[in-house]
């Protein structure tokens, strides 16, 4: 079955690094081993997000806005079936910042932007974003939200930035920005689904839920998945993610077309993203 990766993470220095959940561990996320891990999983493209970590404080500190762009284009620019997303960090955005990222839209070089709001302190619907909605709304490209768990290896980040609820305002007063809500707002997944049902401007991707070990069997996880499919009713609206490399492509691929009925599969697989993404 052919499949696309929306939600992933890559280490572009090319070697064992720690990453969030694996801080203490090494991680092999290289390109190599992603497209690697792709070709075991059939998935034919794959988009990824550059992020941020917060650091010693309550700011991101490390990387200005676009986080890490010319550097991931850079290292991807062989790839044609690796995609960016680069990361807004509102801490700290240079004068030239969205120049950049408009450059880049015209280009089409990206195919988005990622903000993480549990791991900024800043609300989704927070003026210092309104200039990077109205240009994704100007390039028809999506925002992609981390919303739900937060796993960011010291403890600084806050949950109370990421419900899913707090993308309704963003959906109604933005209403022609394409919204991605990741991971489904887990755990709150029946919050996450009333604003997909009530925003035609709303997706929400079906990453990240679960670290290191995919299990056979999760009772609560797919019986509240399952509900968000019956109650959203429209599968054209749900995508599919991993957040590799916190799980193994193939094992997280296999519980998901378990738990997806059947006849949903080719959307929320590959169609879907292939649409909203220009594939």
């Amino acid at each position: 079955m052919r499949i696309i990766d929306v939600h992933l993470h890559m280490d572009m220095e090319d070697k064992k690094d720690k990453l969030g959940i694996f801080r203490d561990v090494d991680v092999d996320y290289t390109k190599d081993k992603l497209l690697a891990d792709m070709k075991a999983a059939d998935v034919e493209h794959a988009i990824f997000n550059t992020v941020d970590s917060i650091g010693d404080g309550i700011e991101c500190s490390v990387y200005a806005t676009p986080i890490r762009m010319k550097e991931a284009l850079e290292h991807i620019k062989d790839t044609p079936n690796l995609h960016l997303m680069p990361g807004i960090n509102p801490n700290q955005i240079p004068k030239n910042a969205l120049k950049l990222m408009e450059d880049a839209l015209k280009k089409g070089l990206i195919k988005g932007f990622k903000i993480l709001p549990g791991y900024t302190h800043f609300y989704p619907q927070d003026k210092v974003y309104h200039k990077f909605y109205n240009l994704a709304i100007k390039y028809d490209v999506p925002v992609m939200f981390h919303t739900g768990d937060l796993n960011d290896g010291e403890g600084l980040a806050l949950a109370k930035y990421c419900h899913p609820m707090h993308l309704d305002e963003v959906a109604v007063n933005f209403r022609k920005l394409k919204i991605v809500m990741a991971h489904l707002g887990n755990p709150w997944i029946r919050d996450a689904a009333i604003v997909l049902n009530k925003n035609p401007n709303v997706y929400a991707d079906l990453s990240g839920f679960f670290v290191e070990d995919v299990p056979k069997r999760c009772k609560f996880t797919e019986s509240d998945i399952q509900f968000a499919l019956e109650y959203v009713n429209e599968p054209e609206k749900f995508l599919y993610g991993t957040d590799w490399p916190l799980v193994k492509m193939a094992d997280y691929a296999a519980f998901m077309k378990r738990v997806i009925p059947s006849w949903m599969h080719k959307k929320i697989f590959y169609d879907n993203a292939k649409s909203l993404f220009k594939l």
